[in-house]
């Protein structure tokens, strides 16, 4: 089960925030371009994109060792693990990996790609706060909707997508949009996220 994260950043035992200088150079030219041009391009990661693309060959490659094995608990295991990380997963990372997730931030809102087909295209009046979902070592950048966005959002859900968005907010713990994509720093893209959201509302 995941937990939510709010403005948290790591520090190292000397006080000075880890990855602070080449973060802070990206904020910086970010800040630069929200500026210069009224909107700022945010890029995936494509080391990231292939450390996942690896983590799902593993999980596959060992699925496949599970179904050799035998057993009909081994078997069901076997499945589910070719099936979420090689179906799934897998496709997922090859995106990334060859077409990094892109993420334009303006002082209205931001938009970018989106999972199961959707682009994110949020006003940052929809939002309610930016945060890190952590799942083990894994962040996932979500963007926490007000309860006037939650509702649109549910009565715009049918079917299918519904179920999905009521599974989302129960693992999540509150109505949100994730960013998808594989960012290099989650919590400091969550937290610079999080600035430009708090200023347009100033």
């Amino acid at each position: 089960m995941g937990r939510l994260r709010y403005g948290r950043r790591v520090t190292t035992r000397d006080g000075a925030r880890e990855g602070d200088r080449g973060d802070a150079r990206w904020e910086a030219r970010w800040d630069a371009e929200l500026v210069a041009v009224g909107r700022a391009q945010v890029r995936g990661s494509r080391a990231r994109a292939g450390l996942l693309v690896l983590g799902c060959l593993a999980f596959v490659a060992a699925g496949v060792w599970m179904w050799a094995a035998g057993g009909v608990l081994e078997r069901v295991v076997a499945v589910v693990a070719v099936v979420f990380f090689g179906a799934l997963g897998l496709p997922v990372g090859v995106r990334q990996l060859l077409r990094p997730a892109r993420l334009e931030v303006t002082r209205a809102g931001l938009r970018g790609d989106g999972v199961r087909g959707q682009a994110v295209d949020l006003a940052w009046s929809d939002v309610e706060q930016v945060a890190v979902w952590a799942v083990d070592r894994n962040r996932f950048v979500v963007l926490l909707l007000t309860a006037e966005a939650a509702a649109r959002r549910r009565a715009d859900d049918a079917g299918a997508r519904g179920v999905l968005t009521a599974v989302d907010e129960d693992l999540v713990g509150a109505p949100h949009v994730m960013v998808p994509g594989t960012y290099a720093r989650p919590e400091r893209l969550a937290a610079w996220l999080e600035r430009v959201r708090a200023r347009s509302a100033d």
